[in-house]
C-alpha cells in the first residue's frame, strides 16, 4: 500500500479499507497516556500501601522487643532484690 492510496478521499469501500489500515497501525498517543495514567496511578497506590505496611512492621517489632525487654525485667527483680538487699539499707532504692 503506498501513501497516496493511504491519505486519499474516494469511495465508502476504499473508507472501510483504509479504516482498516489505520487499525493496524497500532495505538493512538491517547491509548498510550491512558495506559500511562493507570500505571502511575496503580503505582502511587501500590508505593502507599508498601510504607504503610512497612510502618505497621517495624512498629509491631518494636513493641515485641519492649515487651520482651519489659518480661525478662519482671523476671530477673527478685534476683537483684536478693542481691541488693544488704548495700542499700536506708532503702534509696
Amino acid at each position: 500500500m503506498n501513501l497516496f492510496n493511504f491519505f486519499s478521499f474516494s469511495s465508502p469501500a476504499h473508507n472501510k479499507r483504509r479504516q482498516a489500515d489505520v487499525a493496524l497501525c497500532g495505538r493512538s498517543m491517547v491509548e498510550m497516556l491512558g495506559v500511562l495514567a493507570i500505571i502511575g496511578v496503580l503505582s502511587v497506590g501500590a508505593i502507599s500501601g508498601y510504607s504503610k505496611a512497612m510502618f505497621k512492621y517495624k512498629l509491631n517489632r518494636q513493641a515485641e522487643s519492649f515487651n520482651i525487654l519489659l518480661n525478662n525485667a519482671i523476671q530477673i527483680k527478685p534476683d537483684l532484690d536478693r542481691a541488693f538487699s544488704g548495700i542499700n539499707p536506708h532503702g534509696y532504692f
